[in-house]
């Protein structure tokens, strides 16, 4: 694998790892009538400290983005439920963050999720580059519940409500 560099806007965030966003897609629909990827409980992950890696299992911060306009929407949690406001490295307000070329991420994982329709669920994470997203990996049983731990709001309805159109 090549080595993923972020771009300098992402980097502010944590320079030491690569800041990723995981945008969760669910399938729904059918050959017949058209699959169509709905992109739901997307988050932010931060890196922390000198660690290269930004997930929460090794003391990264997460924080709930919007999914229509890639807006970071909650302040920063961490494992142990630490809010941030700021990051505690970089001192960058975490609320209000705006992820880049948002539109493209959100178009690149709703590709990806018509690629092997079986799967109808998938936790993409995704990295910006200069060059534009790149995923990172795939999670087929990636976990929602760090985007409910940002905003402490239950997903059960939306879900509930896609899954009916599976």
């Amino acid at each position: 694998e090549e080595l993923i560099v972020q771009t300098e806007h992402m980097s502010k965030l944590h320079s030491q790892s690569v800041n990723t966003v995981r945008l969760p897609t669910i399938l729904t629909g059918n050959k017949k009538n058209n699959y169509e990827a709905h992109v739901f409980c997307t988050y932010l992950r931060m890196g922390r400290n000198q660690d290269i890696v930004d997930n929460t299992g090794a003391g990264g911060i997460r924080a709930s983005v919007d999914p229509g306009t890639g807006i970071v929407r909650t302040n920063g949690a961490d494992n142990a439920n630490m809010k941030h406001v700021n990051h505690p490295d970089t001192g960058i307000p975490i609320k209000g963050f705006q992820i880049p070329r948002w539109e493209e991420a959100v178009n690149m994982v709703k590709e990806l999720a018509l690629v092997i329709p079986a799967i109808r669920y998938v936790c993409w994470d995704c990295a910006l580059t200069e060059s534009g997203w790149v995923l990172v990996e795939a999670n087929s049983n990636g976990q929602i519940n760090h985007e409910q731990a940002c905003d402490l709001k239950g997903k059960r309805e939306e879900l509930d409500t896609l899954c009916r159109q599976i």
